[in-house]
Parts: C-alpha cells; structure tokens; sequence
C-alpha cells in the first residue's frame, strides 16, 4: 500500500507533470476547454498539424491549386479577332478618292483618242450595214445586199480603202465589231463571221487575218 501512494505520489495526477499534487478526495477536476486543448497538442499529433488549412471555415491557408475558367478568355479572343477582320475591309470598301476636278475643259490633258473600227450591222432582214466609226462618232456608212459573197467582197474593200493597219510590218489588226438581233439564226452568225475572216493582210512572214473580231454588247 505504501508503495502504490509513493509511485501516485512520483507520477502526479493523471494528465499532469510529475511532482504536482493529487487533487483532493471528492474534489472536481476542470475539464480542460479548447484553450487549454489549443496549447497542448494531444497524443500522437506534432504541434504543426494545427497550422494545416482545409480550405473551410476561414481558418488556416487556402488552397492553391484551383481550376481557371478559358472558356471566357477563348471566347473574348475569338471577338476581338472578327472585329479587327470586319473593320479591316470595311476600311479599304469605304475609301474614295477625292480631287479636285470639275466637269469643264481640261487643262494639259488630252482628250482619249478612239481608234477606228469597223461595224458590221446584221439585224436588217434585206441588207447588211457596214460603218466606220471613232467611238460613237460614225466616219463612214456603206449599205451591202444581203449576200455572203457580196458582204466579203465589200469588207475587203473597206479594210484596204479604210484601214488603219494595213503595212506589212505592222503586227496589229483593225477591229470589227459585228452586231446581232437576239432571234438570229446561229448558222447566219456563222456565215457573216467567215465573211470577217476571209480578208487577209500579208506580213513580213506570211499572212493573217486583217479583223480582230468581236460581238457587240447591244
């Protein structure tokens, strides 16, 4: 019995240091509160632990490794290039070039010079119409009779009476222009263009045809 008070006696009371003094028989130990918890760190756990955030309740540190949204970042990108692409061309659509030209005569600047050309007007039903002209400006007007022959014969005549490239040495050709109805028959077409075709001009190395043919737009 005496040893048992000696070893109660070393130990002091339980949860404290040696040497304390036993609490009285019938006396009430104070439960240690959160304060007392706070500083004492239990059994089994190092004093850090209490440092460690859970991310919760505002106690401790935050978390670091969080997720960032692109989405909104991707989609304000994609904006802002479709702006820079729309405004781009609406800056080139919407230049004009200014000056300070009047209508009235022009000061040093020659007028265009048309060059002569010859028409061939198929739309009268009896009578082809050939005609020089300088632009809109009609220099010669000769009636034919509705015949291929007589068309090529009289075409061939104009070049060489009329034509503005007639040298040898002279690589261009004078052009025609050649004027149809909308309900004309395709092998007539045909038949007026060879008409063109078969006035030949020499060359310094053979010959070719003395027209550049096109078709009128009206």
């Amino acid at each position: 019995m005496a040893l048992c008070t000696e070893q109660l006696t070393n130990r002091g009371p339980a949860g404290g240091r040696p040497g304390d003094q036993p609490p009285a028989i019938g006396a009430t130990t104070p439960y240690p509160g959160p304060a007392t918890q706070r500083g004492r760190p239990r059994p089994g756990r190092t004093g850090m632990a209490g440092m460690m955030g859970t991310g919760g309740g505002g106690q401790g540190r935050r978390v670091l490794d969080t997720d960032i949204n692109m989405v909104p970042m991707i989609d304000l990108l994609m904006v802002t290039i479709a702006f820079l692409l729309v405004t781009a061309v609406w800056s080139q659509m919407s230049r004009m070039d200014g000056s300070a030209q009047v209508p009235g005569p022009s000061d040093g600047i020659d007028p265009p010079v048309h060059e002569r050309s010859l028409h061939v007007d198929m739309r009268s039903p009896d009578r082809f119409v050939l005609s020089w002209r300088e632009g809109q400006v009609v220099a010669r007007s000769v009636e034919v009779p509705r015949e291929y022959p007589a068309l090529a014969k009289a075409i061939a005549g104009e070049w060489h009476s009329n034509g503005s490239h007639t040298s040898p040495g002279d690589t261009r050709r004078d052009e025609a222009v050649l004027h149809t109805a909308d309900n004309t028959p395709f092998k007539d077409m045909v038949a007026v263009m060879d008409a063109i075709e078969a006035t030949r001009r020499p060359l310094l190395r053979g010959e070719s045809p003395a027209f550049a043919l096109t078709l009128a737009t009206q």
